[in-house]
């Protein structure tokens, strides 16, 4: 029985020689651009999708020296709030055009050896850090120094990495005075494990 060949993709070339127009002229209609007459651009757009045209992102970024991808690096998919986050994450990057490429570390592990290399390797825009297990790795920012945007959900040792959060201590702080002004004096806190700043910080508040 022989053996399939591998089905081919098609490409702009293909798509132009079926739409008797240039290969210039159908690559910047597929872009998005050109000057051209509307009755050329829909045969084209019409070429590709009777073809099952597909964009070449590799090759597009290689031309624009950007990827259109954004690196998620987590600590743990399981939990229910870093997956909110996720489809958060998720849809805004699709909103703007932009792709996901997520990864995770285990919880002993910071990822500097593996998994932030991983993401630079392949080129992401930027870099989305969700691993509580960085707060403590000095290693991390100067692995990201000077490469590309990164956004952390927590405190990232030797600076330069931007965060958004929350203030952990005062959260504490307004969850005990709120049980306080309720008339409660015997107060109990259930905590995260102490290593983690979070834990420190609200601990403080309360």
């Amino acid at each position: 029985m022989a053996s399939r060949k591998p089905a081919r993709h098609v490409s702009v070339k293909d798509v132009a020689a079926r739409a008797g127009v240039s290969f210039q002229t159908t690559s910047k209609v597929l872009n998005g651009g050109g000057t051209v007459s509307e009755v050329t651009r829909a045969r084209i757009h019409q070429v590709a999708s009777d073809l099952g045209y597909v964009p070449n992102l590799q090759a597009r970024s290689l031309v624009m020296q950007r990827t259109r991808t954004v690196g998620l690096l987590a600590g743990d998919f399981s939990d229910q709030n870093l997956s909110r986050l996720i489809v958060g994450a998720e849809r805004e990057a699709r909103r703007q055009g932009y792709g996901v490429l997520m990864t995770s570390i285990d919880l002993e592990v910071s990822g500097t050896e593996y998994a932030l290399p991983s993401l630079m390797e392949r080129r992401v825009d930027g870099i989305l850090l969700a691993a509580p297990q960085m707060e403590e790795d000095r290693a991390v920012a100067r692995a990201l120094d000077k490469t590309v945007p990164v956004v952390s959900l927590h405190q990232i040792p030797g600076g330069g990495v931007a965060t958004v959060g929350s203030d952990d201590e005062l959260t504490g702080l307004l969850a005990t005075r709120h049980l306080v002004a309720k008339g409660h004096r015997a107060i109990a806190i259930v905590i995260g494990p102490r290593a983690r700043r979070v834990t420190q910080d609200r601990l403080r508040g309360y």
